[in-house]
Order: structure tokens, then sequence, then C-alpha cells
């Protein structure tokens, strides 16, 4: 037992080390430079109540990014909010170890707190400066509380207690878990009143469940409110009315995921087979066929068996594996209808998931050592090691995909390292260099990646500039441009001085937006815009990139 006990110790020591490396790659990752890196450090010289009207993304639930605001004032070091977001997954699998140890014992509760930790799409989260390691870190301890919480009879008002309040602060980071806070809403109520036989104090339950987590959310209510009329933006905005920057598009916009998907090629049976692919086929790389973001098949493999009741009957535990299957079906089934189909967004289910083939396993090895199976031992070893596989194949790709070995080993700055990673970043670097400090200017399909660059940037907050692209399908003028730009319908930015786009790309966006009409008609909509920009003066480019000095003085 001791030389396990020192096994797994440096295992945890390499996958500590294996943390710290990714921890200490710079700032790259897309949504970190949009708003999680990019608004703190706006927000930093502002009140708490700051938001942006032109990145909507500012107004929402901020846990994270909020801390990650108080770490870039205080210690002024853009590394210790990726250090921070990487230590939420080292807690989540520190939690889950404790909790699976009193379960199934040391050996089963190390390896798949191991599994859970190093799974695909969490190392990726790891390098990165996003809000989601903090969603899993608070879900994993309403999971785990809402079973002591079972566990005790539902008598433990300590554990719902700490369920509901770690469920609020799981909100309170992102709002994609309020799917899981509504299935757990509804399971409290249902468990307490199968259990206890009394309806009203089931209602009494949920009720308390749910104001207790209004009362952990309810800063970022009141700042959404006070911002824009609606505590909730951007959810109910049918019921609240919220006072956001309107704008009638002529921009054909598919209604839902699925259309979307429909547009880009996907057939009938790819989109139905979805809800095994987001397991199989998974891609950082690939917003729309590859979820944006990898998981471990051996997750939903080890889950099924456990949907057959016979097999489930073999483990003592055999309700507490039926209310968590419930809760993880019926939190996937809303998360696939829902749309936006972003692997990270249905994180907070992996707790769930873990715990559930941790009983799939402890199952498989009970009745292999029921049956005396010589063979026993090496179906369960194979079972981990297809679980490894999975996410040790995927370390060394993101290892590849980083590329951070010579810049973290000394051989390389930290700007040549982000010039050579990021295509934007030697524009954002001209600009700070050449453009006045009190320079407003208007991005159009760059990405919004707005962190390196130190001068006021601002844009539509879709990711296609509807503006620009109505000017161009109305032909409009030079004078219709340059009135736009200076009169923007943003609070504080209402003029802009540099225009920042690339033409090239915004052309051919605009020929498959709008490819039901002539290629000539198109052409001409396009060589009109093409004299707007001509008419202005280019500073300089970079990579595709323009920076035009708008002249729009008068």
């Amino acid at each position: 037992m001791k030389k396990i006990k020192i096994i797994y110790i440096l295992i945890a020591t390499l996958i500590l080390t294996w943390f710290v490396f990714l921890a200490l790659t710079p700032i790259i990752s897309r949504d970190a430079l949009i708003v999680h890196m990019a608004f703190p450090k706006v927000w930093m010289r502002e009140n708490f109540f700051f938001y942006q009207d032109y990145n909507l993304s500012t107004v929402s639930m901020m846990n994270l990014d909020y801390i990650y605001m108080l770490l870039l004032k205080f210690f002024h070091w853009d590394q210790l909010p990726k250090i921070f977001h990487a230590s939420l997954l080292i807690g989540s699998g520190v939690i889950m170890f404790t909790f699976l140890k009193k379960r199934f014992g040391l050996n089963t509760a190390f390896i798949f707190s191991v599994i859970f930790v190093l799974i695909p799409i969490n190392q990726r989260l790891a390098s990165e400066a996003y809000v989601d390691l903090g969603v899993l870190f608070f879900s994993t301890i309403s999971i785990i509380y809402f079973i002591k919480w079972i566990d005790s009879d539902l008598n433990s008002g300590k554990y719902f207690f700490i369920l509901a309040v770690s469920s609020g602060l799981s909100l309170g980071t992102k709002y994609s878990s309020v799917i899981l806070l509504v299935v757990m809403t509804l399971m409290i109520g249902s468990i307490y009143a199968k259990n206890k036989k009394k309806d009203l104090k089931a209602l009494n339950h949920m009720a308390l469940y749910g104001i207790i987590i209004l009362i952990v959310i309810s800063p970022w209510l009141i700042r959404n409110y006070a911002a824009v009329g609606n505590p909730f933006y951007p959810l109910l905005n049918s019921v609240f009315k919220p006072d956001v920057i309107k704008f009638d598009s002529n921009l054909n916009i598919p209604p839902n995921e699925f259309a979307t998907r429909k547009l880009f090629g996907e057939s009938p049976v790819s989109i139905i087979l979805i809800p095994f692919r987001m397991f199989f086929s998974g891609s950082d790389s690939d917003l729309i066929g590859g979820f944006d973001g990898v998981l471990n098949p051996m997750l939903l493999l080890m889950f099924i068996p456990l949907l057959f009741p016979k097999f489930r009957s073999k483990s003592k535990d055999r309700s507490i594996i039926a209310y968590l299957s419930i809760v993880f079906l019926i939190t996937y089934i809303f998360f696939l209808i829902h749309g936006h189909l972003r692997i990270r967004y249905f994180i907070y289910s992996l707790p769930l998931l873990i715990i559930l083939n941790a009983y799939t396993f402890d199952i498989f090895k009970n009745l292999l050592s029921a049956k005396k199976l010589r063979s026993g031992s090496i179906i369960l070893s194979m079972i981990v090691i297809l679980f490894m596989f999975f996410n040790l194949k995927y370390s060394l790709q993101l290892f590849n995909k980083l590329d951070t070995y010579n810049y973290l080993s000394g051989n390389e700055s930290k700007d040549e390292y982000l010039s050579r990673t990021l295509s934007e970043y030697n524009v954002a670097k001209k600009i700070n260099e050449r453009a006045p400090e009190d320079a407003v200017i208007y991005e159009v399909l760059c990405g919004h990646r707005t962190y390196h660059i130190d001068r006021t940037v601002v844009f539509d907050d879709y990711f296609l500039d509807r503006y620009f692209y109505n000017m161009i399908d109305t032909e409009a003028t030079d004078s219709v441009y340059l009135d736009h730009l200076s009169h923007l319908p943003f609070k504080d930015h209402k003029k802009a001085g540099l225009l920042m786009i690339k033409p090239h790309g915004f052309a051919n966006v605009y020929k498959q937006i709008f490819s039901e009409q002539s290629d000539s008609l198109t052409q001409v909509k396009i060589d009109r815009f093409i004299t707007f920009l001509n008419g202005q003066t280019l500073l300089f480019d970079s990579n595709g990139t323009f920076i035009y000095k708008l002249n729009n003085d008068n």
C-alpha cells in the first residue's frame, strides 16, 4: 500500500506540473482576448457597475471576471487569472477524490479523479483564461452535496445549504449552468415528495433552493438591472425588455443551431447523431462540426450500462445512480435542444458522468470478483487504459498545439511567442505605437480580440458587423459610412477616428451571406465599398488587417 501511495503522489505531481505548464501559456485564447481578459483590463479603472454597451458579454454573470479584474488591478501580472482558473480544476479534482475515496476506496477514487482532471476539454481550459472551470468547480461541489443531502435522508440543513450556495456560485460564474440548476430544483422537489410524502415541504425546499441561489447572484442581478433594465440579461428579454442597442439587419441569420449546421453542409443523419458525436468527434479548432472542444468517448460508453435497471441493481446505491442518471439525461437533452452546442457549455455535467462512471467501474469490479475470473483484473485495466489513452493522446496534441516549450524554457520572449502565435498581435503592437492614446477604433470582422490593444476599440456586438453589411448591401456612399462612424450608437464612444478591418475577409463573407444575388451585382456593391476604403488614409496593414485614419474630421 505504501508503494502505491508513493506512485500516486508521483503521478499527482506530474499532473500538477502539467497544469502549471498549461497555466503559464500567454494569453492567446479567443474569448479571453474578447472579454474574459479584455474587459477586466478596462474594468479595473472603472466602478462595479461599468459595462460596455458594444460588448454585451460584459452584462452577465461575472464571478470569475471580477476576480480576474482584482488580480490584474493589484498584482499587474496577466498570468495570475490563468493560474487561478487552472487551480479551480485542481480543486475540482481534489474534491472529487475526497468524495470518491469514501465511496469506493483509494484506488478507484484516484483513478477517476485523474481521469476527471485530464478530460481533454478540462486540459484545454487549464491553458485558457476562461471561466468554465469555475462552473466545473462549483458544479462539482453542488452535485456532491446533492448526493450527501440524499444520503442524510434529506434531513441535513448543512448539506442542503452548501448545495444551494455552490449552485448559486456556479450560476454567478456563467449562465450555462442554469440548465443544471433548473433540473436540480425539480429533482429536489420530486425526491423529497417521493421519500417524505410531504408535498408542501417539497415545494418549500424547491423555493428555498431558488431563493438562496438568487441571494448568491444578487450582485449581478442588481448590476445587470442598472445597466440594461433586465437583471437576468440576456435571459428573459421578452419579459424585461432590456434597454440595449436594437438593430434591424438585412443579414439572413439562421434561426437556430441546427439551421446553422444545415447551412454549413451537415446532413440530417449527422445532425441526428449529434448526441453521440459530442463525445466521439470533438475538435478544438471547429466551432460547428467539432463543438469547440474534445471529450473522452469512454465517458458515454461507461454510462450506457447504467441505463439498464438490472445492472444498476448490483449496487447498493442504486437509487443514487438512478437520480444522477436522470439529472444527466435531462440536462443533456435540454442542452441539445437549447442549441449553442459547445462542449464547454456542458461542463457542469462532467462531475455527474465521472461519478456515474465510477459506479459502473465498481459494479464491474464486484461482478468480476464474484465470478472469480482470472481475466477480471485485465478487463478493469483495459477500461482504465482506454480512458487514459484518449486523455493522454489529447495531452500530446495540446502540447504540440500550444508550442510553448521555447517560451517557457527561456529561449523565446513573450513578445516573440505572441507574434508567432497570434496573427493580430503585430497589428496590436503597431496600434499601440502609432495611434494617439485617446484614439477610438472601430473594428470590423477582426474577431473582437482586443486584449493586447491599449486603445479603445468598439464594434458591433454581433460577430458579423450588421452596420457595415447593411451599408454595403444598400450601396452606401462615403458620407453614409462616415456619418455612421461619427455618430456611433454607443453611450461613451460616439465617434471613431480609426477603422480596423479585414477587407478581403469582409468581402468574401458578404458574397457568402448574399449568395442569392447575381455575381455582377455583388461585385458592384463590393467595388462601392472599396471606393469608400480608398477614400480614407491607410496607416498600415499586417496579415490582412488594415488600419485606416477616417477622413471624418468635419
